[in-house]
């Protein structure tokens, strides 16, 4: 698999278990709990360190239309690490925010037109604050 959305760029093998539990049809919708998503991608040696092999538990409502992406919301958790996001990936700037914890260590980042702003003092608090795209 190779996707590249807004100035991101991913590579390598991709093996999905769908479960679905519900669809609506007429509204688009589909809940698909318990599905499973395997990536097997080349990834910096600093995330191997930081990101071990394991299991997490992601929710969130994805819309992909024409060129553009919408994460909003996007949680994924497990004992070691918390992220949360509000993300519109449209061509070559990406918009919305990004929270991310691993143990005690934080950071938001707030993304205008592809400039990043970084919080790093009371990350989740100004996260929580932060309104969803369809409001802005």
């Amino acid at each position: 698999m190779r996707l590249s959305v807004a100035d991101l760029e991913f590579a390598g093998d991709v093996e999905v278990e769908t479960r679905l539990r519900r669809a609506e049809l007429k509204a688009h919708r589909f809940h698909a709990d318990g599905s499973r998503l395997e990536l097997k991608k080349e990834l910096p040696g600093w995330v191997a360190r930081l990101a071990d092999p394991g299991e997490a538990s992601a929710e969130g409502r994805v819309q992909w239309r024409n060129d553009t992406l919408l994460l909003d919301p996007f949680t994924a958790a497990n004992e070691r690490f918390d992220l949360a996001a509000r993300l519109r990936l449209h061509e070559k700037k990406p918009a919305g925010d990004f929270y991310a914890r691993w143990g005690a260590l934080s950071i938001g980042m707030e993304l205008v037109d592809g400039d990043k702003h970084l919080h790093l003092v009371g990350a989740r608090h100004w996260f929580d604050n932060r309104p969803s795209l369809s409001s802005r």
